[in-house]
């Protein structure tokens, strides 16, 4: 195996902005390579020559090097326990949008991890919020019990 070999590998690097300006970036399954830049992308090259250095190193050493994360390995399903109050918000999110359950979780967590937004939710409902929705303003009724007759 050679540094070329393991550069076209599919590993994982983020880059994420600190507070003070400069991104840094990482390779998720490789503990200690990280680097930095004054851009996303600078930070990223900085990672892959840093990377290459260290390949370099690990492969001289006869060091173990760590494989890439592979959907392959997870099956797709997973046990989440819920507070009860979300779980029934997300299903009457679910009822309301004419989606399953399984659907509106799915979404969430694509858009979480930055997949995709999610996909048709709030289709109906034109929102994505946690948050109840504000009352118009004006006073309010209380709800007048009935009086037998």
């Amino acid at each position: 195996m050679t540094v070329d070999d393991l550069m076209q590998r599919p590993y994982t690097k983020t880059a994420t902005r600190g507070e003070n300006g400069i991104y840094t970036a990482r390779v998720v399954e490789i503990p200690g390579a990280i680097s930095e830049g004054a851009t996303a992308a600078e930070a990223l090259a900085n990672l892959d020559a840093g990377l290459a250095l260290l390949f370099e190193v690990m492969l001289e050493d006869g060091d173990p090097i760590p494989e890439p994360i592979s959907p392959d390995a997870y099956s797709g399903q997973l046990t989440v326990r819920l507070t009860p109050y979300l779980h029934a918000r997300a299903a009457l999110f679910a009822e309301i949008e004419g989606v399953s359950l399984n659907r509106v979780l799915n979404d969430a967590v694509a858009s979480y991890v930055g997949l995709r937004a999610p996909a048709g939710v709030g289709e109906s409902s034109g929102r994505w919020s946690s948050k109840p929705e504000k009352q118009p303003p004006g006073p309010r009724r209380r709800p007048q019990a009935k009086r037998p007759a």
